[in-house]
């Protein structure tokens, strides 16, 4: 799954889809790992434990725009999360944040 080649907002709502697909089937052992990584390697990023530039080229923008302290609300987010308890919760509430950067992202492309 690299998306590098493609729009921010394309690369978004494709991980938004696969994600979505998740929760709806809950079906796929390495969708969830995946996830889990992106949520993990977010917070990692977020408290400063790891440097955004070591964080996997498969992920990073994805990563990056989670990440992006431009965001305050997404920032304070991944700083709260337990890495130890990474679940079906917070993936909704991952959805829910791809869902407002897709928004955000198609709104000021369309300004």
């Amino acid at each position: 799954m690299y998306f590098s080649k493609s729009e921010s907002s394309i690369n978004l709502s494709l991980y938004k889809s696969i994600l979505d697909k998740y929760l709806e089937e809950r079906k796929d052992d390495n969708v969830r790992k995946l996830f889990e990584l992106i949520i993990l390697t977010t917070h990692k990023v977020v408290t400063k434990e790891l440097n955004e530039s070591k964080v996997d080229n498969k992920i990073y923008h994805l990563v990056s725009a989670l990440s992006n302290p431009e965001y305050q609300h997404n920032h304070s987010y991944f700083a709260g999360i337990n890495p130890r308890q990474i679940g079906i919760e917070q993936f909704r509430s991952l959805s829910g944040i791809l869902y407002s950067l897709i928004s955000y992202e198609h709104t000021t492309a369309n300004a």
